[in-house]
C-alpha cells in the first residue's frame, strides 16, 4: 500500500495531546499542516496459507492405506498469517504550554538536523532515536504563526507471524462424523514491535521532557501465545 497525504482534520483527533492529534493549527494557513496521514503505512505486506499434506486415504501419498495408518499420516494441515509494515508516523510537540499560533494547540516541531529512527536500546530503554534523548537537539520550536512538521519521523513498523497446524480424523463409526485438533500459535518468533504512538502519549516526544525523550512506553505486538482445541463434527 502506497503512502497517503493529507490536511489535519478533526476528525483524525483521538485525544488532545496524543500522536494521533492531528487537528488544524493555523486556520488562517491549513497547508502549513500538510505530512503523511497519522495511520499512514507506506509499505505493507500481508500473506495467509492453508496447506493439506498429501498423505492418507485417498490421497497422492498412502491413497490406499488402512484405516489405522490413514489415522497417523492422513488429515495433517498446516495454516499461516504474516503481516510486515514499514515504520508508523508520530508528531514531536512544541512543548508543554508552548503555543506558537494557537493557543487551543501547542503544535509540533521543526526537524532542523537529521536523525535516525526505529527501534534502538542505547540507553538500556527502548528509544525511537538512534541517538537516544540526544535527538531533542534535532528539533526547535515552531516560530510564531507556523504549524511545526507534521508526521515527519517514524518510529517502529508491526509484524507478525502465526501458525496453526491441524489433524483431522474420521470416526470409524460414521464416515460423517469426524474428529478435529487444533494447536495455533500467535507470534510464533515472540517477535518485539513498539508502538510509536505511546512516546507522545508519555510526554517522551515533547520538547522539554529532557531524559525520557522518545523513549517508547507500550507495544504493537504480544507476547507469543498458544492455544489448543478439540472438535467433534457430525
Amino acid at each position: 500500500m502506497s503512502g497517503t497525504n493529507c490536511h489535519p482534520c478533526v476528525g483524525s483527533l483521538i485525544g488532545s495531546g496524543t500522536g494521533l492529534n492531528n487537528a488544524i493549527v493555523n486556520a488562517w494557513d491549513p497547508n502549513q499542516g500538510r505530512g503523511v496521514s497519522a495511520f499512514d503505512a507506506t509499505h505493507q505486506f500481508n500473506a495467509n496459507w492453508i496447506y493439506e499434506l498429501p498423505f492418507g486415504r485417498g490421497r497422492s501419498y498412502g491413497r490406499n492405506a488402512n484405516r489405522v495408518l490413514d489415522a497417523l499420516i492422513g488429515g495433517w494441515q498446516f495454516s499461516g498469517l504474516f503481516r510486515w509494515t514499514s515504520g508508523f508516523p508520530v508528531n514531536v510537540d512544541n512543548g508543554y504550554l508552548n503555543y506558537p499560533t494557537n493557543f487551543d494547540r501547542e503544535g509540533n516541531t521543526d526537524l532542523v538536523a537529521p536523525v535516525k529512527t526505529g527501534a534502538y536500546f542505547n540507553t538500556g530503554t527502548p528509544n525511537i532515536f538512534a541517538n537516544g534523548p540526544a535527538a531533542i537537539n534535532s528539533f526547535a520550536p515552531a516560530y510564531a504563526g507556523e504549524s511545526g512538521q507534521r508526521n515527519v519521523i517514524r518510529g517502529d513498523g508491526y509484524f507478525g507471524l502465526d501458525f496453526g497446524v491441524s489433524k483431522r480424523w474420521s470416526m470409524p463409526w460414521n464416515d460423517a462424523h469426524h474428529l478435529q485438533f487444533r494447536w495455533e500459535t500467535f507470534n510464533v518468533p515472540n517477535s518485539v514491535r513498539f508502538n510509536v504512538q505511546s512516546s507522545l502519549v508519555s510526554g517522551a516526544l515533547t520538547l522539554g521532557s529532557g531524559g525520557s525523550f522518545g523513549d517508547y512506553s507500550r507495544l504493537l505486538t504480544n507476547p507469543r501465545i498458544m492455544q489448543f482445541a478439540l472438535r467433534y463434527e457430525f
